[in-house]
């Protein structure tokens, strides 16, 4: 009978045991319902019936599965932080795509990285002089995003914040910006002015790329580094003022913005990278300040100081053209695409011909390489199709490249690569 008692007391206690656990379950349950986070945090939300995402509290999570509204993120379409909110967590909002407008309280210290990436719905966006810094990516792909401030109180953006805003047009940059990241307006292909305050000391790699209706741009003097293809196809860029102070023009810089037809490049100038200036088909002419102690420039050409490196011909380079006789060196893609030139005289100064240094000048009729020319690299006339070569040499010197006049150079088509083949000019060897 005793061990009868027991028996029946301990399933009395499991089961007593059991709807207390029910009932815990039953409440956390109905506070995530009310809109309570998972953590015990201080972060709240609350979502009404026509989509508005009301947050407050702390947003101190970092990995995306811990904030709770992402399991519903497609029925957001506005958003309103309560005064008290300090920051906006990492990946916060990413991939709400109907996400329409934004109210930010005025307590708002940083946004963080990729906090509103995809919200392709999201068309304009005030932010409070209490901001700081923008993360990463923070509104990368924001298709329709038209307009966005950058209040003078922000010091710091990430990389590729506004990359892909394609229809963002115009924006005013914070006068405390200390530099402009790599990709930040990468394929902006709406932005048609952009203001780069004095404070800032560096564009970075791509910074500009793509963005198609950029017309014009004035880099100031703090600015030190331009960045590898920064401006690579702002194909309506028009004009570019380079402030005295940039010290490198990064390689490929300006490559395809076939809207420019001059350039200055002034005293503070140090190096100018490979292909900077490559496929600026209305390209005429290159200045150099007379001061500079690197460059130097004549009949609009592109010269190392001493004049033995010849650097850049402008593309829209028309008849023909002699290098002058201190030239040792032509340098990569120092005549690519220069398809209105019909001959170029080359001096027995000459000792090295670069990689595809006449790449593509199909209007070019004759050219001679003379016996001093020791090297020449790879696709030096790669697509000089209508060229005869007459070569004072009468056989290929060794230290040519096997493919110095026909060959295959790889090429990017949208996603696609591929070697192309190409041919050379008729070589005549004496």
């Amino acid at each position: 009978m005793l061990r009868i008692k027991q028996t029946i007391a301990e399933l009395f206690s499991d089961l007593l045991a059991r709807v207390f656990a029910q009932g815990r379950n039953s409440a956390a349950a109905k506070d995530r319902a009310c809109g309570e986070s998972r953590k015990e945090t201080r972060l709240q939300w609350t979502i009404d019936s026509e989509g508005t995402l009301t947050v407050s509290g702390d947003f101190s999570y970092k990995d995306e599965e811990e904030y709770p509204w992402h399991s519903i993120r497609d029925t957001i379409k506005k958003i309103v932080l309560d005064d008290g909110v300090v920051a906006i967590g990492e990946r916060a909002f990413i991939d709400c795509r109907y996400l329409a407008s934004i109210d930010i309280c005025n307590t708002i210290d940083s946004i963080g990285g990729f906090a509103f990436c995809g919200c392709y719905s999201l068309t304009s966006v005030i932010l409070p002089n209490s901001v700081r810094s923008i993360g990463k990516w923070a509104f990368k792909y924001c298709d329709r995003l038209q307009s966005i401030n950058l209040p003078n109180s922000i010091n710091f953006i990430g990389s590729d914040v506004f990359y892909g805003c394609k229809s963002l047009k115009s924006i005013t940059l914070s006068n405390l910006l200390v530099d402009i990241p790599s990709h930040t307006f990468s394929e902006c292909k709406s932005l048609t002015s952009v203001i780069v305050p004095n404070s800032v000391s560096g564009i970075g790699d791509y910074a500009f790329s793509l963005c198609y209706a950029l017309t014009s741009i004035v880099i100031p003097k703090n600015v030190t580094n331009i960045g590898r293809g920064a401006f690579v196809g702002c194909r309506e860029l028009k004009s570019i003022i380079i402030s005295d102070g940039v010290e490198t023009i990064g390689s490929a810089a300006f490559e395809g913005c076939i809207n420019l037809t001059s350039i200055t490049i002034p005293k503070s100038v140090k190096s100018i990278g490979e292909q900077a200036f490559v496929d600026c088909s209305k390209m005429i002419e290159i200045s150099v300040a007379s001061d500079n102690g690197y460059y130097a420039s004549i009949d609009g050409v592109l010269f190392s100081k001493d004049l033995s490196v010849l650097v850049y011909c402008p593309d829209a380079k028309m008849g023909s053209y002699t290098i002058p006789s201190s030239v040792t060196c032509i340098a990569e893609q120092a005549f690519a695409n220069c398809n209105k030139l019909t001959s170029v005289f080359i001096p027995n100064s000459v000792d090295i011909i670069g990689f595809e240094a006449f790449l593509k000048c199909d209007s070019l009729t004759n050219v001679n390489i003379p016996n001093s020319v020791e090297y020449i690299e790879k696709g030096a006339f790669f697509g000089c199709t209508n060229a005869i070569i007459e070569c004072d040499a009468e056989t290929k010197p060794s230290n040519w490249d096997e493919n110095w006049n026909e060959g295959s150079r790889t090429e990017d088509y949208d996603k696609w690569t591929i070697d192309k083949p190409y041919k050379g000019g008729m070589v005549v060897w004496k």
